[in-house]
């Protein structure tokens, strides 16, 4: 077994910053891992075979960095049809290999991809062939908040008229380096498969067979970013269907009121974070508040109170999660009940 990179090592020999940037990977499950700051490029897994990551995987990087590179750098450029295949299987790889970041433990309580979507990445490789049933866009992201970042969600269909299955028949994932973003569907049904366009017209990289522009599309912007990584901007051809997040990989059990606290539980499904009931009831007005918090683990996080309740936002090492508090527009206020004083950010 070898060590392979989640982003590949060619980025730091573009002329790239090397200095530390933010990392998330997610949200297979629910918010997904932000790893703080880190030297830009560092991260690896070690779960690739030496012939695999000098095979293949090193002949997909080398089209990549040759057709990808301008892009990162923010030159406008185009996709040949002669590379597409190469660049459809690397987003796919990168993909895969970003839900690798998460341990044995981890995986066995459903943070990752299942096995039989590596062993289809790999046979589809060794044939020369593109993973059945995906789809891939290619646009631009114009955040802050998210320098590298790989999300996976899974989805579920939902059909009018018929109950829907409690296991995903889809996933969504979404690649950003720096203002390059790949967005892309896999149907682990293969019946299913359905024909998909995007609500802010990015370029189908696949499939199709016609050289592709960038950028183009509508830009992604942070205040979109959650609900884009989680499907919210496909289209689906086919009338009465629609594509959902999984609800098991992507909400948490309800929270419970005891007194003037609330228990809501944790990422980790191991934990409880807790908060006073005044945050409801400021919520019944119309007035939604963030806090920082950390569960046992311990995990650290920013919550957010908003209509439908409260909603973790960003999770990762305190410092991570302490700059990202101070960042946050709004007045800090103590609020004061039973429960004692709660000090938050009024948004």
């Amino acid at each position: 077994m070898t060590r392979e990179h989640v982003f590949p090592k060619w980025l730091s020999e573009i002329g790239l910053s090397r200095q530390a940037v933010s990392f998330s990977v997610g949200p297979l499950n629910r918010l997904g891992r932000h790893f703080g700051l880190a030297p830009a490029f560092s991260h690896t897994v070690r779960d690739v075979c030496e012939s695999c990551n000098g095979g293949w995987m090193s002949s997909l990087e080398a089209v990549a960095s040759r057709v990808l590179a301008p892009f990162i750098l923010g030159e406008s450029g185009s996709v040949q049809s002669s590379d597409q295949k190469a660049i459809v299987m690397w987003a796919l790889k990168t993909a895969h290999v970003s839900m690798l970041v998460s341990s044995d433990e981890e995986r066995k309580a459903g943070y990752g991809l299942p096995a039989s979507e590596y062993r289809i990445l790999y046979q589809s490789s060794i044939r020369d062939e593109i993973v059945p049933t995906s789809q891939l866009w290619i646009g631009r992201y114009e955040g802050t908040d998210h320098d590298l970042a790989v999300w996976v969600t899974p989805l579920v269909a939902h059909v009018d008229g018929l109950a829907s299955l409690d296991f995903p028949q889809a996933y969504v994932f979404t690649i950003i380096i720096g203002p390059l973003m790949f967005h892309g569907v896999r149907f682990t049904t293969p019946t299913l498969n359905l024909d998909l366009e995007t609500s802010s017209n990015l370029a189908k990289i696949w499939p199709t067979g016609e050289p592709i522009t960038w950028p183009i599309g509508t830009s992604l912007d942070d205040e979109a970013f959650n609900g884009f990584v989680k499907g919210g901007d496909l289209i689906v051809g086919e009338p009465n269907v629609a594509l959902r997040p999984w609800p098991r990989a992507t909400e948490l059990p309800a929270s419970v009121a005891s007194g003037s606290i609330v228990s809501l539980p944790t990422i980790c499904g191991k934990h409880n974070v807790f908060y006073p009931g005044i945050l409801v009831s400021e919520a019944m007005r119309g007035r939604f508040y963030a806090f920082a918090t950390a569960c046992e683990c311990p995990e650290n996080y920013i919550v957010i109170t908003a209509p439908d309740g409260a909603h973790f936002r960003y999770s990762g090492r305190a410092e991570h999660i302490s700059e990202i508090y101070v960042s946050i527009e709004g007045r800090e206020v103590a609020l004061s009940d039973g429960s004692g004083v709660f000090v938050c950010k009024e948004l």
